[in-house]
């Protein structure tokens, strides 16, 4: 995951939390407590909604407690909306790194030709490729339904989840293109290009009702395709499932895109 994107989500989260404090807030009494020291001993006072102070006195814990609690949650909601300003400044002056146009005749065509020596054949012919017409699966078309931040319709939110994190990691891919095995067509989910070193595609498989007998069943079966024509998980092959019970997990797909890609853009342009 990108920084801007860890950025946005940290924001949204905080938000979350300082929306929850603001109504929790609202259940406690109005004014505020403060603690003077006299002497040896600490004296509580509160201040009403007019500024008026009065002791309270110290058989009063229940109240006491509560507008403590109102003073820590009150320091907590000034400290979570710090970190909200913070971030809305960092978002506002973040400009993303420039990158390579997606088509390659977007711009006048010289414009690349004269930049060819400058970037890595396979760079260029990782973007030929991710623009490239393929054979799609035709099956139930009307069941791509969840859009992406790449642009394409996936069947599930958990396929939107894997498409829309490699987006974000940079990594191109084409959804349910056709691959002959061993005499058999299969659509499987993600054909990854892999930019840096090892197979140069990266098959990803993900089974999302594995609840399902007669889908479990298919599953087994396609994986066991995938298997005999050579595919190695944690080498070309990456194979997730869930259940209705057991959601994919978004923290184990980043591990996964972490451990099998390296997609620094600047470090492939630069050939380090």
């Amino acid at each position: 995951m990108n920084p801007k994107t860890i950025l946005i989500d940290r924001r949204r989260l905080l938000l979350d939390q300082i929306n929850a404090l603001e109504r929790h807030l609202e259940t406690l009494p109005p004014g505020k407590i403060i603690f003077n020291k006299n002497g040896e001993a600490w004296r509580w006072r509160y201040v009403d909604s007019s500024q008026n102070i009065v002791s309270i006195s110290k058989k009063d814990t229940s109240f006491a407690s509560k507008m403590s609690e109102k003073r820590f949650l009150t320091d907590l909601l000034a400290a979570l909306n710090t970190q909200v300003n913070a971030i809305d400044k960092c978002l506002e002056i973040w400009q993303d790194p420039p990158t390579f146009p997606n088509r390659l005749d977007e711009d006048c065509p010289d414009y690349f030709r004269l930049l060819a020596p400058f970037f890595s054949e396979r760079i260029l012919e990782q973007r030929r490729w991710a623009n490239a017409p393929y054979e799609a699966c035709p099956d139930h078309p009307e069941r791509l339904i969840v859009p992406t931040k790449a642009g394409v319709m996936v069947r599930s939110k958990s396929e939107s989840f894997i498409a829309n994190s490699l987006n974000d990691h940079t990594l191109v891919f084409h959804y349910e293109e056709a691959l002959q095995l061993l005499g058999i067509k299969i659509y499987p989910d993600f054909k990854i290009w892999n930019p840096g070193s090892g197979p140069k595609f990266i098959i990803w498989e993900h089974f999302g009702m594995m609840d399902v007998p007669a889908y479990a069943l298919a599953a087994r079966q396609k994986l066991a395709a995938l298997l005999e024509a050579g595919f190695l998980p944690g080498w070309n092959l990456i194979i997730t499932f869930e259940d209705k019970d057991h959601p994919l997990d978004p923290n184990y797909v980043e591990a996964l895109i972490s451990y099998h890609f390296h997609t620094d853009d600047v470090l492939q342009i630069l050939k380090l």
